[in-house]
């Protein structure tokens, strides 16, 4: 009965549904399970609404004027005149001007934007054509290289080249959560929701706002000074255990997207392609020796390997190797972390055999025969999942070592 009621799309049907084999009525308390479960699955899979689409109007339904008066002292830079239902009425809307709008290059056509935002209020925009002053722009850009960029919270971005910019941006971010935090626990004493409150609202489009800016302002200067030809980046995730679920949900949504629209600009502008590869493991492998291993992140701004010693921002050495796994076939986005961390490994037991011992000191001390330090893979559990295929290959090119410990692993 419940595949009868799905197969006709009568969950919310009035009339009677009747079973076209036997002629029997459904019964209600079979419509009102199939009622529940599509309620369910609506409530998980909203249908689209079409919020994010706007409208456009040409020159039939609105003109573009300038004022012909200062007006909100001299704030109104263009008047459209809407065409209404009524013959001969118009409707006149003010635009206010700013700064980025006026120097922006482009030619102003005769059309206008219409939105209608979160609050149900309708937002007029003037629309301006870019392609002669893209084209212009790609043909005068000089793009050199590849540039990597690391993504974080504690620093916005790190590059390959040594930099790190957007350091100071997570202490805007905790004062932020702060307040949503404060303002969404008094609306829920008061039996309210935090969208309720039109304090709350104007604090997330606060932060929305100034996720734009701040990326915005990055990666103009990273094209300014850089010039690169290609970026490369991790795929994007912008969750923080310091900050509360109800703010990296504002980030998850809002901050993909705005760095993505603005890649997306950059490419159009200057011809600035950019690349997204896999980034598991990318904060705990070494860029000088390969070696990966969870204890190298010791601190949350400090990478040290234990394998060779390299010490270096862990934000700098991710970023140098997300710009080494664009050639690689783990830089896929497409591969798993189990898959990813099987090549690492590989990789690395095929460089350095199981039986050999690593150079250098290591700060768990001295251990193992000779007093020669301690192979820190024998206590590293990624290394007890390392193929069987390549601990055999390993052990055919050199003999392994009569250390319990190593000779133990390499059996497993």
């Amino acid at each position: 009965m419940l595949y009868v009621v799905n197969r006709l799309s009568a969950w919310f049907l009035r009339g009677d549904i009747v079973m076209k084999e036997s002629g029997e009525i459904i019964p209600e308390d079979v419509r009102r399970l199939a009622r529940s479960i599509m309620r369910h699955v609506m409530g998980r899979h909203r249908r689209p609404t079409l919020s994010r689409i706007s409208m456009r109007l040409d020159h039939r339904a609105a003109r573009l004027a300038r004022p012909t008066e200062a007006t909100q002292a001299g704030r109104v830079g263009w008047w459209i005149n809407l065409s209404t239902m009524e013959p001969g009425k118009k409707i006149a809307v003010p635009l206010l001007t700013y700064d980025y709008h006026a120097e922006r290059p482009g030619r102003v056509t005769n059309g206008v934007q219409v939105n209608l935002n979160r609050e149900g209020q309708l937002t007029f925009g003037v629309v301006t054509d870019m392609g002669e002053a893209c084209a212009k722009s790609r043909a005068e850009y000089d793009g050199r290289g590849v540039l990597a960029l690391d993504f974080g919270l504690s620093t916005l971005f790190a590059t390959s080249e040594g930099q790190l910019l957007g350091q100071g941006w997570l202490k805007r971010l905790r004062r932020y959560d702060a307040l949503l935090s404060m303002i969404a626990a008094s609306q829920q004493r008061a039996g309210k929701k935090p969208r309720a409150s039109k304090r709350y609202r104007a604090l997330v489009e606060d932060v929305r706002g100034f996720l734009r800016t701040e990326v915005g302002r990055v990666l103009n200067h990273l094209v300014e000074q850089g010039r690169p030809k290609e970026l490369v980046l991790e795929r994007l995730d912008f969750r923080n255990p310091d900050l509360s679920r109800r703010l990296n949900a504002i980030l998850r949504n809002c901050g993909r997207s705005v760095i993505k629209s603005k890649l997306a600009a950059l490419e159009q502008r200057f011809g600035i392609t950019s690349t997204e590869v896999n980034p598991a493991y990318s904060s705990q492998t070494c860029n000088v020796c390969g070696y990966v291993d969870a204890r190298n992140r010791g601190s949350q701004d400090k990478f040290h390997c234990l394998w060779c010693g390299h010490t270096k921002h862990a934000d700098l050495n991710a970023a140098r190797n997300i710009g080494e796994r664009r050639a690689l076939p783990i830089g896929s986005v497409f591969q798993s972390k189990h898959a990813v961390l099987g090549h690492l490994v590989a990789t690395f037991v095929a460089r350095h055999p199981m039986s050999e011992r690593r150079p250098g000191l290591s700060r768990f001390g001295r251990s193992g025969q000779r007093g020669l330090p301690a192979d820190p893979r024998t206590t590293n559990p990624y290394f007890g999942k390392v193929p069987p295929a390549v601990v055999r290959s390993s052990e055919r090119r050199e003999a392994p070592m009569k250390s319990g410990t190593t000779q133990a692993l390499v059996a497993a």
